[in-house]
Parts: structure tokens; C-alpha cells; sequence
């Protein structure tokens, strides 16, 4: 329930104009195991050219569990190889 909770007060302050990086509910996502929210949140940092360093303090070590799935895979080797 917290993570439903801290999903919910992301999106209510995005819906009030605040800038929310995608990789602030990647890593609830994360923690989830919800491939496809990760999948969503991956396709926006990388359309918003989120540096990589970034990406990596965010949950790059907790998202290579997740490098199976064929589109994680790949937007994690475009951003920061195999």
C-alpha cells in the first residue's frame, strides 16, 4: 500500500504542474516487478534523454534483474551497454 500511496502523490503533483522524473516511479516500479509500468517509465527518461548516471543511481543495479525482458534489455544497453 505505501507504494500504491507514493505512485499516487507523484501523479497528483505532476497533475498540479510539478516536473516528475520518470525514474521516481521507475523505482517503485522496480520494487514491484511491474515490467510493463518499467517498460512506460524506461520509454520517457529515454525520450526526455535522462542521463545515464542518473538512470544508474535511480536502480540500475535493481533493474538488471529485469534485462531478460527484451525491451529492457534493450533501452539498457542503448543507455549504457552490456
Amino acid at each position: 500500500m505505501v507504494a500504491a500511496r507514493s505512485l499516487q502523490e507523484l501523479e497528483d503533483r505532476g497533475a498540479r504542474g510539478e516536473y516528475i522524473s520518470p525514474l521516481r516511479p521507475l523505482a517503485i516500479y522496480v520494487g514491484q516487478g511491474d515490467v510493463p509500468a518499467m517498460r512506460r517509465m524506461l520509454l520517457k527518461a529515454w525520450a526526455e534523454v535522462t542521463p545515464v548516471g542518473s538512470l544508474i543511481l535511480s536502480g540500475g543495479p535493481f533493474l538488471e534483474a529485469f534485462r531478460n525482458d527484451p525491451k529492457i534489455g534493450r533501452l539498457l544497453f542503448e543507455w549504457y551497454g552490456p
